[in-house]
């Protein structure tokens, strides 16, 4: 315990004011930094631009009679949101209108019940995991009573314990012992953990220097390890420089956990500096689910720097998880480009994968200029792999595109296995 505090507070908070009074400091220029910096050029990538939907804006302003939403009245806003059908909005129209609820838990906490009724599916994982702490929350406020009720009907492990975190972050920010209180009745280690980590981001918005000495003086180590990662969930929200300095100098026991909870809050609403964070911790499927959906985002706002800082990346696994990312996102908008991208990287599994992405979504749009595109391609295994692979996806979304794209094939070996493979998967 002495050793923990030691970090915590020796390093952790010596950080913390050593890093808001100096400019800017070597810690954070090393998450920059964090891959070598080479000369490759990556191709253009299409400098995609960001957009907001207009749905929620259009929607609010109906509900208000033409006015904007920030003129809707409480009540009005009540009735609105109850016969409003979630599926309608997007992540950032949800976030936004939970916002506006923020003093009416109760009306927030049944258009959640519905969104959740109608599934998450549509969701990424950290979008699903940002909503799921909002119900905890919601519930704390408006429905403390039924929560035990509500834990009963989450199956899925990591949805319990992302509503706990929520729950245990709404109490403590009004009352941490109520809070402490209420861990108490949790049977599960798993889930008292994660209330401490909801509790330690809840005090942390509150008093930061406060926060870290409560974490310190917890009886066990995976207790204070699970109230810093809240903690660092909340500080690099309003100071993510310093946060990040504070997780990169922690104890080899935290550091990786720091750094992916810290990239993991930072992923919706920074995405570049969420990538950056998120290379510095050892490689495992969280940092795997953080960096796609990180890399995502950043590409949204500017795909060619994306494309070029993971194309610089050293560690193989983390450069195929963000080039694969890239693929995924460019592919839907434009499939065309999005595959003469992924040719111009060199052959093998890599370009591989990611022409499997990019390449169905070109024939179901466009079949023949996708076949005339294929043309020329040599005959070996791997095109023969690839072509098996990509047609297969085509025909279970669109047959009739698929046929099409094998009978204008040029090459009549890849016409003969695309044509012997439809067959193979009619019923």
């Amino acid at each position: 315990m002495a050793r923990i505090f030691g970090v915590l507070i020796g390093l952790g908070l010596v950080a913390y004011f050593v890093v808001r009074t100096m400019s800017p400091p070597s810690q954070v220029e090393s998450i920059t930094d964090a891959v070598p910096d080479e000369s490759n050029a990556t191709p253009l990538g299409p400098g995609v631009g960001s957009g907001a939907g207009s749905r929620f804006s259009a929607l609010m302003q109906k509900a208000g009679g033409g006015l904007g939403a920030e003129r809707l009245d409480p009540e009005s806003l009540r009735r609105f949101v109850d016969r409003l059908d979630p599926s309608q909005l997007g992540f950032d129209e949800l976030t936004e209108l939970f916002e506006m609820l923020a003093d009416d838990p109760a009306t927030a906490l049944r258009l959640m019940d519905r969104l959740f009724e109608a599934g998450t599916g549509q969701w990424r994982p950290l979008q699903k995991e940002s909503l799921m702490r909002q119900a905890g929350r919601f519930a704390a406020a408006a429905d403390l009573g039924g929560i035990e009720r509500r834990l009963e009907d989450l199956q899925a492990p990591e949805d319990r314990t992302l509503f706990v975190e929520g729950v245990a972050e709404g109490l403590a920010g009004d009352d941490l012992e109520k809070s402490m209180e209420w861990m108490g009745t949790l049977g599960e280690p798993s889930l008292q953990r994660s209330a401490l980590q909801g509790a330690g981001r809840a005090l942390a918005k509150q008093d930061l220097e406060g926060a870290m000495s409560w974490a310190a003086e917890l009886e066990a180590s995976d207790e204070t390890g699970a109230a810093m990662r809240g903690i660092v969930s909340a500080w690099v929200d309003s100071d993510p420089e310093a946060a990040l300095a504070f997780a990169q100098s922690a104890s080899d026991d935290l550091k990786d956990s720091l750094l992916l909870e810290a990239a993991s809050s930072l992923a919706l609403s920074d995405p570049k500096r969420s990538s950056q964070a998120a290379v510095l911790a050892s490689y495992d499927d969280r940092q795997k689910t953080i960096l796609g959906e990180s890399v995502s985002g950043w590409a949204v706002e500017d795909f060619d720097e994306v494309a070029d800082w993971s194309m610089m990346m050293s560690n193989t696994d983390l450069r195929e998880t963000a080039m694969m990312t890239l693929a995924d996102h460019w592919a839907s908008d434009a499939p065309k480009k999005a595959t003469e991208w992924a040719a111009q990287f060199p052959v093998g599994a890599g370009q591989a994968k990611m022409l499997e992405k990019t390449l169905p979504h070109w024939i179901e749009t466009h079949p023949a200029e996708a076949a005339e595109w294929w043309a020329g391609r040599p005959v070996d295994l791997g095109n023969i792999n690839l072509l098996q692979s990509m047609l297969r996806r085509v025909a279970e979304n669109d047959p009739a595109a698929a046929r099409s794209w094998v009978e204008q094939v040029d090459d009549p070996t890849y016409r003969q296995l695309g044509n012997n493979l439809l067959r193979s998967l009619d019923p």
